[in-house]
């Protein structure tokens, strides 16, 4: 009897990995490489995608081999952590767990301002604007947990071609890619950004940001004029609600969505547990200032393995050594807590964390709650 056998291809966006089964492909799945921000941290984030298995080998654990064959594969290629979008009540058992929301914002067509200062120009994209976007983006973005970290080159991607990346917008509409507009201002200078779709009676911005928010009306002018185009009663934006967006929204009469799994959607884990945290000892610096450690510093134990964060001479490290104040939390639980998504005192409700009283602020300090989000045309 033939062996079950993986390969690992190359591919444009990172890597793939195949089952084979007596000589057949029976399952596999993508990588897609990316950057993810924490704070000042830049992890090596690998994203699951395109996770597939043969119809007539289903239920016979080959996805499973597939799973656990890509996190060995991601360790040994020294990622920090990975994401994936799962469907309900598979990936917690990879150690996969909620990390961020998804938010919508909707807000009725008519009740959108039309009105705009002549000094803003709005017009199309191109691919000259790229730049430009990315570093509006980067501004916009650089505080916000789970967000990616686009390269200077970075090209918007959407099924494996060009084009801003978009959700469903509803049944038996056509799932194709966004466009991009950007608002200038007299002297042609780029301020801000909107990438969306119009179709069929729906209109979806998936992403806005910008520089001057004085720009904003002139896009939402021309996102107004065309959800009413194409018969579109509302628009639904794709944003999280503390966004400088959000909240210029909320003046329309909006209307929010937030969804927050119990255990399917965006979904994170820790692949290499002291990298992560070596990483985020800049952040960690920042937000405890001058807040005590305990003299031994505080360990933190997972089921992946125990770091310990130290004093020396005035500034924050990574020890070997064990603590004797110490906090027990899965890897899981750990991946909530650095997105910001969870707080310690939430998982203690639950029993998911155990940490001595005394402690839980210095914790808290650490890993603050904050609001984490992943927009659509980076997701994979």
């Amino acid at each position: 009897m033939m062996k079950d056998e993986t390969r690992i291809e190359p591919t444009d966006r990172g890597w793939a990995l195949t089952l084979s089964h007596e000589g057949k492909e029976v399952s596999g799945l993508s990588i897609v490489d990316q950057k993810v921000r924490v704070g000042k941290a830049s992890l090596k984030m690998a994203g699951i995608a395109g996770v597939w298995t043969a119809e007539s080998h289903r239920r016979k654990g080959f996805a499973s081999k597939v799973m656990w064959a890509s996190i060995d594969e991601m360790v040994k290629r020294r990622y920090d952590v990975s994401i994936l979008f799962g469907i309900e009540d598979f990936y917690h058992r990879y150690g996969y767990g909620v990390c961020f929301p998804n938010w919508t914002c909707q807000v009725d067509t008519g009740t959108l301002s039309a009105a705009a200062g002549s000094e803003y120009k709005v017009r199309a994209a191109n691919k000259r604007d790229l730049a430009v976007i990315v570093k509006l983006y980067q501004k916009t973005n650089v505080r916000r947990p789970a967000s990616t970290i686009r390269p200077a080159n970075w090209m918007p991607v959407h099924q494996s071609r060009y084009g801003w990346r978009m959700p469903r917008m509803g049944e038996g509409i056509e799932r194709r890619a966004g466009k991009a507009i950007v608002a200038e201002n007299e002297k042609s200078k780029v301020l801000a950004y909107a990438a969306f779709d119009a179709q069929d009676g729906h209109c979806m911005v998936i992403e806005i940001g910008g520089s001057d928010r004085w720009a904003f009306p002139a896009l939402v002018r021309r996102i107004r004029q065309e959800a009413a185009r194409v018969g579109a009663e509302r628009v639904r934006f794709c944003v999280p609600p503390d966004d400088p967006f959000g909240e210029y929204l909320n003046r329309f009469g909006s209307v929010w969505f937030g969804h927050h799994p119990s255990n399917s959607g965006s979904m994170g884990r820790i692949v290499s547990l002291e990298r992560t945290i070596e990483k985020m000892i800049p952040t960690f610096e920042e937000r405890l200032g001058r807040a005590e450690l305990p003299k031994d510093g505080l360990s933190v134990g997972t089921d992946i393995g125990t770091v310990t964060i130290v004093r020396k001479q005035g500034h924050l490290a990574v020890s070997a050594l064990n603590s004797s104040a110490r906090v027990e939390v899965s890897q899981l639980a750990l991946t909530q807590l650095i997105t910001g998504y969870r707080s310690i005192q939430d998982l203690l409700v639950d029993g998911d964390a155990k940490v001595a009283r005394r402690w839980a602020d210095v914790v808290d300090a650490l890993f603050p709650k904050a609001n984490p989000y992943m927009w659509w045309p980076d997701r994979f």
